[in-house]
């Protein structure tokens, strides 16, 4: 502060020296930007208007309508066995920064969550040694937590109780160990997966397990490229020996500085010590780059399975001739479909076809609802549809930049969202070709200097919900992209948002530590989670003087572990959104009722949980004395009327009902503001 103090006087006097109005607005702003170190100013959002996105025609549905999901919350890493980021309720409009929990955890991935709303989520070089942690989402504490051996990368999977109707239960899968947990905490059973843990962590990484319908049972995908299959009711091996896909190890990304990596290695870790105390001997900080990037390995992220089918859609690398080249080394990436099929007491995988494209990938490959078509990103910024009967190429869309993760495809409209480094993209699928309807307006943060070093950015996968897209972005580093990974991924800010589906406009956006490399899980309620990892900020204040570039170090928060939870500001806004977004809904199924009647019973579905979102949401806005209360009598009476009105002869009525609740609601809220 005293250098700050001494420069501050010096331009003062300086300043007074020159009777100039330039001189003195210089030394404003000079000294302004030494106290505030010219930091981005975050936008002020007001509530906003309900949204003008509507469904078009008939949405995708399964052919097979026995495996159609509720889709109401997260329960698997990307939400459900498709791979889709989608949920069927609203999001929050408005929210803030509730909680951050469990700190001393590191969480490269979301939370899931059962039908009352409790958490379920597996720390990755935790400090205690937990390997499934549940907590309650009021206030964020411990149900219970199971400890041991393994060391789990991904989530943990919800299913329904075959033997309980209403219960859960919660599936764990990690190398060499997986666990049936009931939600209360008590082992069903934990069982080997047939893998030999060899105690080296950049190989023995599992990214969680998928249920497949067709036989019952639970299937883990692990990073270097196997797969196991397990008795749903047992847990027993189900496969004589895992399967191992035919690729090898991708190359090492050319995006990766490995001197700057090295240089800052030591720094990195230090940072990164207060979550996750000591790390394993073999743990080099180059592993975490390599999973983000989908270099030097075989397997890089989750997995798919369409459940009208029972095929596996797996992103790893190509079998190592494909490149022109055996050298133990896979060029090309691939996606490859693979069949689960019986084969006396055991089941066998088979792969039925594959698709090699230049470069790796660290996509999960994403399915439409009906299972005609997979999405996958490579490593080039291209996001490819495939033909799920051979394989086949359909259309391929440069979206600018490396895809995180995954892309989430949405049931309607054939809207496919891929997040990168700038922003979220929205593709198209318009059957045989794919084209860029927006790119994201990210205005969260501005200035009021005629200078910066940040831009904003996007920093995660997006959500999608019913009324908009959720996504983790920030104020981002623009001076030294390339000399890292050469994406604008140091954060100086970290928030969450939500995005108009129609324009790519922010409605909203909030504040709230730390970053996630993972996704936006969304809770039965819509309220947005997500488990902090955060490397890049690690990286950013690794590098210190290098990435300022100013008079001082970063002076950027500490480090936070944990999971956060982002709880609706404007219980009256949620209500509205759920509630006017159910309206467009039937309004659309009662238009196209005599083309589609699958489409229009998965919106009746869908609308029914809209109804019961506002119904559970109410409760506590009446009780936090929102807008809401004084008008609540009569919008409930709404809301069974609608309800009463859900089928296919009936739905005009329902759409009036559900529309009276939408306007009442909306004039309310924008008229009191």
């Amino acid at each position: 502060m005293r250098k700050i103090y001494l420069i501050a006087i010096g331009l003062k006097i300086f300043s007074t020296k020159h009777t100039g109005i330039n001189f003195r607005l210089l030394a404003l702003l000079v000294t302004l930007c030494i106290v505030t170190g010219c930091g981005p100013v975050l936008k002020s959002y007001n509530p906003s208007g309900k949204t003008k996105w509507k469904p078009k025609g008939c949405r995708a549905v399964p052919r097979d309508v026995t495996a159609l999901d509720d889709g109401a919350y997260w329960k698997n890493l990307h939400s459900n066995v498709l791979g889709s980021d989608e949920v069927s309720i609203a999001l929050a409009p408005m929210f803030e920064h509730e909680w951050t929990v469990e700190k001393r955890t590191f969480n490269p991935t979301g939370p899931v969550f059962d039908a009352e709303g409790n958490l379920y989520f597996s720390p990755a070089l935790p400090q205690d040694a937990p390997i499934l942690i549940s907590l309650e989402p009021e206030k964020g504490k411990r149900r219970w937590v199971i400890e041991g051996r393994g060391m789990p990368v991904g989530s943990p999977m919800i299913l329904p109780d075959p033997d309980k109707p209403g219960k859960e239960i919660v599936y764990l899968g990690m190398y060499d160990r997986a666990l049936a947990v009931k939600t209360d905490g008590t082992i069903l059973w934990d069982k080997d997966t047939g893998l030999q843990n060899s105690c080296c962590l950049a190989k023995d990484l599992c990214f969680g397990v998928q249920y497949h319908r067709q036989t019952d049972t639970i299937v883990g995908l692990t990073r270097d490229g196997h797969i196991y299959v397990l008795d749903r009711d047992s847990g027993e091996q189900l496969l004589k020996t895992p399967y191992s896909l035919p690729g090898e190890k991708s190359p090492r990304s050319p995006e990766v500085n490995p001197d700057l990596i090295n240089k800052m290695s030591e720094p990195f870790m230090e940072e990164l010590s207060g979550i996750i105390g000591r790390l394993p001997p073999d743990f080099d900080p180059e592993l975490i780059v390599d999973i983000l990037l989908g270099s030097n390995t075989e397997v890089a992220n989750h997995f798919s399975i369409d459940p009208n089918t029972g095929r596996l859609w797996v992103a790893a690398t190509a079998p190592d001739g494909e490149d022109c080249e055996v050298d133990g080394v896979s060029k090309k990436g691939a996606l490859y479909g693979l069949d689960l099929e019986g084969e006396g007491f055991f089941l066998s995988i088979k792969e039925a076809c594959h698709l090699s494209f230049y470069g790796g990938s660290a996509s999960t490959p994403a399915i439409r609802p009906d299972g005609k078509r997979i999405y996958v990103a490579d490593s080039k910024g291209n996001l490819i549809a495939v033909n799920s009967d051979n394989c086949s190429e359909i259309w391929r869309v440069d979206v600018g930049a490396q895809i995180f993760g995954s892309v989430a495809v949405a049931s309607d409209n054939g809207e496919i969202y891929a997040a990168i480094p700038s922003g979220i993209v929205k593709v198209v699928d318009a059957q045989v070709m794919g084209y860029i309807e927006w790119r994201s307006k990210l205005d969260m943060y501005s200035s009021s200097l005629p200078w910066k070093k940040w831009e904003n950015g996007n920093l995660n996968l997006t959500s999608i919900g019913a009324n908009g897209v959720g996504f983790q972005g920030g104020a981002v580093q623009g001076k030294v992209f390339k000399t890292l990974f050469q994406v604008p991924l140091l954060p100086v800010t970290v928030g969450a948002g939500i995005l108009d589906r129609k324009t790519g406009e922010v409605r909203y956006f909030t504040e709230g530590l730390d970053e996630s490399v993972a996704v936006m899980s969304i809770g039965p309620d819509g309220t947005v989670y997500h488990g902090n990892s955060p490397v890049r900020r690690a990286a950013r204040k690794a590098l210190g003087w290098e990435i300022s570039r100013g008079l001082f170090k970063d002076r950027t928060p500490r480090l936070e572990g944990g999971i956060t939870k982002f709880s609706a500001k404007r219980l009256d806004l949620l209500i509205r959104d759920a509630a006017c977004v159910a309206a467009d809904r039937a309004a659309n199924a009662y238009s196209v009722h005599t083309v589609c009647p699958d489409s229009v019973n998965a919106d009746i579905k869908q609308i029914e949980q809209l109804i019961k979102q506002c119904q559970n949401v109410s409760a506590k806005a009446i009780e936090n004395n929102d807008p809401i209360h004084e008008e609540w009598e009569q919008i409930d009476a709404d809301l069974e009327k609608a309800k009463n009105n859900l089928t296919t002869g009936m739905l005009a009525d329902a759409v009036q009902y559900l529309e009276n609740i939408c306007k009442r609601l909306n004039i309310s809220i924008l008229s009191n503001w």
